[in-house]
């Protein structure tokens, strides 16, 4: 769930826009999290998927949304250090 806090985090910043194709450039909290539990119950869900996730898949999944949350927040971090360049729309 780290890249959804980080990904909410960063929709407080008017001048950051969310990457996925999969959805809007400026999702809400809800929405980012009702896709995160649609995308992810198919794949670990066995009534879905008759593949059995490995601890080796595991990690790799964690790795990749680790990458990600580690994204957002460098983009965060810059935001915050040039905030002339980034008005601010929330708080922090």
């Amino acid at each position: 769930m780290a890249d959804v806090h980080s990904t909410n985090k960063a929709m407080e910043y008017e001048c950051v826009y969310e990457a996925n194709p999969l959805l809007p450039k400026r999702p809400s909290l809800d929405r980012l999290i009702i896709h995160k539990a649609v995308t992810l119950y198919p794949i670990y869900h066995p009534d879905w998927n008759r593949y059995i996730v490995t601890s080796r898949d595991l990690k790799l999944a964690t790795a990749f949304i680790g990458a990600v949350a580690y994204h957002n927040y460098k983009i965060i971090d810059k935001v915050k250090k040039y905030p002339e360049r980034c008005p601010k729309v929330g708080t922090i």
